[in-house]
Parts: structure tokens; C-alpha cells; sequence
């Protein structure tokens, strides 16, 4: 609603994927402890996704080379199609 109400009609986000908690995101050159859980990042993403006005995104900071069984990755996926509107809950 502020967005809508500040003259916003559409959105780009930029999802810095080091945001998220290490112990389920550790494939980011940057961690931060205590950072969102798996629920509050996809509950973050909806709320984003029913603005209405998602143009684009990007993903940023996933590092391969430091993820454990590519758990980053496929969170990041998961987030993404949360972005877009995607319900896991």
C-alpha cells in the first residue's frame, strides 16, 4: 500500500542471498548469524510477490564454491518462485 500510495507502479528487487541465516544458506561469501529463517525469508518474498508490481530481480552474492550440497541453491530457487508469486505455505 505505501509503495502504491508513494506513486510506485512497479518494483525491481535485488535479492542479496547472504540475508539469509548461514545455517541454511551457507553458500554466501558473507554471513551473517541470525539472519531470516526459511519460513520468514518465503513469507518476506510473498509479500513482495502481492504487491502486484514485481517487474525483475536479481540474485546476488550465492557463491557454488562455499555451498554444501547446493542448499543455497536450491533455497534461492525456492525464494525466486516465491518472489513470483509461488505459495509453500
Amino acid at each position: 500500500a505505501a509503495l502504491k500510495e508513494a506513486g510506485c507502479t512497479s518494483l525491481h528487487v535485488s535479492f542479496d542471498v547472504d540475508f539469509i541465516d548461514p545455517s541454511i544458506a551457507p553458500g554466501v561469501g558473507t554471513r551473517v548469524r541470525a539472519g531470516p529463517t526459511y519460513r520468514a525469508s518465503h513469507f518476506v518474498m510473498a509479500l513482495l510477490a502481492d504487491t502486484g508490481m514485481l517487474t525483475s530481480a536479481d540474485v546476488v552474492e550465492l557463491n557454488p564454491c562455499l555451498d554444501r550440497e547446493n542448499a543455497t541453491a536450491r533455497l534461492s530457487v525456492e525464494l525466486v518462485a516465491s518472489l513470483f508469486g509461488k505459495r509453500i505455505l
